[in-house]
């Protein structure tokens, strides 16, 4: 996390999501990879976040994954 000059910022300080250029090449590769399996039969990729919208915004609020029945 970096602040508006670029500086990182001390943990549970709201800063900028920032990741080297190595590790979003292999994120990206990683969601190419697995979108296909992830596309539903009729056009939508299921993402595996639990979200809402409010105001126009979308609030991502955890995986579906980390959930424990």
């Amino acid at each position: 996390m970096v602040d508006e000059r670029g500086n990182d910022v001390g943990e549970r300080h709201p800063g900028e999501a920032a990741i080297s250029r190595a590790l979003a090449t292999r994120v990206i590769t990683a969601i190419l990879l697995h979108t296909a399996a992830a596309m539903t039969p009729d056009g939508w990729m299921d993402s595996g976040d639990l979200a809402y919208w409010a105001n126009g915004e979308l609030f991502i609020t955890g995986r579906l994954k980390g959930l424990h029945h």
